[in-house]
């Protein structure tokens, strides 16, 4: 099942060219074979009601999102630049451009499950 397009992915971000609507096809189709594997009971709580196809969506394209912000350079973790007495330092979240679920995205999925030792305090 189809959750998100290219659309979804523009409207969170900003306008993709005809190549990077190619890219976000792919990485759309890419993300949700993982919520596929990792949520296998997805269509059928969509289906009842119990979770919103729009709310994947999001969760897609923001995927998608955070997977094309690090195409620019990747694979680079970190940069350093200097001038005289001034220096500049990054490191990036994702170089090698790569599609994960962050805890807040699994949560909203319904993947994230107290353990029952969360559940019951320590003893």
């Amino acid at each position: 099942m189809s959750y998100a397009s290219w659309a979804d992915v523009e409207a969170i971000w900003r306008t993709l060219s005809v190549d990077e609507t190619a890219t976000a096809s792919a990485l759309i189709a890419a993300a949700e074979r993982m919520v596929a594997a990792d949520f296998p009971d997805l269509a059928e709580r969509i289906a009842t009601g119990n979770t919103s196809a729009e709310l994947v969506a999001d969760v897609v394209a923001t995927m998608v999102k955070r997977a094309m912000i690090s195409t620019e350079r990747l694979g680079v973790e970190s940069t350093s630049e200097s001038a005289g007495p001034f220096a500049r330092a990054q490191k990036f979240s994702n170089p090698d451009g790569a599609l994960y679920f962050t805890s807040d995205e699994r949560r909203r999925l319904g993947g994230v499950r107290s353990s029952p030792r969360a559940t019951r305090g320590w003893l």
